[in-house]
C-alpha cells in the first residue's frame, strides 16, 4: 500500500517516510517523542493525515467492492 500526501516540506516528508516504515505504534511513539518539539508537532500531525489517508483509501475499496456487487445483482 502506498500512502501519498501532497506540500510536505522536504523535512516533514523525510519525518513521513520514517513514520510509514516502523512496524509497531511503540516504535512510532518512541520515534516521535525523540524529536525536537517543533519537529513533534509536525509528526503529530503528519501522522494524522496519514491515518485519514488510509482511512479515505479503505472506504474507497470498500465502495468499490459494493458497488461491484450491486452491479453483479
Amino acid at each position: 500500500m502506498e500512502c501519498k500526501i501532497e506540500g510536505l516540506t522536504a523535512k516533514q516528508k523525510r519525518i513521513a517516510d520514517v513514520l510509514w516504515s516502523l512496524d509497531t505504534m511503540e516504535s512510532v511513539e518512541n520515534f516521535i517523542l525523540s524529536l525536537p518539539k517543533k519537529d513533534m508537532i509536525d509528526a503529530h500531525g503528519i501522522l494524522s493525515l496519514i491515518t485519514y489517508e488510509l482511512l479515505e483509501d479503505d472506504v474507497a475499496e470498500k465502495e468499490k467492492a459494493v458497488s461491484q456487487v450491486d452491479s453483479s445483482e
